[in-house]
């Protein structure tokens, strides 16, 4: 990465040393920041509530409001309070998956322990003539990150011949991940348009962020279609023209 060196007043010196204490911020991250927002380009982060290790443990306690994670993106993932299903964010509309299939927006008073949230602003798109299956679209994701050391947020919007869906049951405190995700109601689609979106996270941040995560949203018309849709784990499936984005 390129390095800044500069020389500043006291004053605005201490000014940042005090912001960057209340706001519990780097430096160069504020720093970035405000350039980025001086000259008007995009500046990319990735919010993160809680750490992958928590919810492995089985900390399932409610830690941020819905409307928290909306003021910091609008794609992520991540759950809610007690493992009672999935959340996906798509468009800045956070959405429900529980295990009985139904789907519902949220209301910001909802309460999440563990979710990863940004604000996609893709850098480069691209569309591929076809992808049989999730190796070749993995490999094709491979080739759009020139580095394993940073983080990627990935969109593929198409048309999908078959999608394997699960999603999590509620769970008590305190059981392991391991054991909770033992059981997991599973769907299957066939024929349908949705997108899907992909978290690529350096192999040194696992304990932070946990393993590559794939979500899949279908886009129905209506809510009500939405009835028996689901969230993620699509080991394979073809697409038709899927357009690749990636921030």
């Amino acid at each position: 990465m390129p390095q800044l060196n500069a020389t500043i007043s006291p004053g605005l010196w201490r000014a940042l040393l005090d912001y960057a204490e209340r706001a519990k911020e780097p430096l160069a991250h504020i720093v970035s920041k405000a350039l980025a927002e001086y000259l008007q380009v995009s500046h990319h982060t990735l919010y993160q509530v809680s750490r992958a290790t928590a919810l492995v443990e089985g900390i399932y306690q409610a830690a941020v409001r819905v409307g928290t994670l909306r003021e910091h993106g609008d794609l992520g993932l991540g759950t809610f309070e007690n493992l009672d299903g999935e959340m996906v964010i798509v468009d800045g509309q956070v959405f429900q998956v529980r295990s009985d299939g139904s789907v519902r927006e949220c209301d910001d008073d909802v309460l999440s322990p563990f979710a990863v949230i940004t604000r996609f602003a893709p850098e480069v798109a691209v569309t591929l003539a076809q992808c049989p299956d999730m190796r070749h679209l993995t490999s094709r994701f491979d080739a759009l990150r020139p580095s394993d050391n940073f983080f990627f947020a990935l969109r593929v919007d198409g048309h999908f011949d078959y999608v394997h869906t699960r999603a999590m049951c509620r769970t008590a405190e305190g059981v392991p991940l391991v054991q909770a995700a033992a059981v997991q109601p599973e769907f299957e689609f066939h024929d349908v348009s949705g997108t899907l979106f992909v978290f690529c996270t350096a192999a040194y941040t696992k304990t932070l962020t946990g393993r590559m995560t794939l979500s899949v949203s279908m886009q129905w018309p209506s809510m009500a279609a939405l009835q028996a849709s689901s969230s993620v784990l699509c080991p394979s499936y073809p697409l038709r023209r899927p357009s690749v984005l990636m921030s």
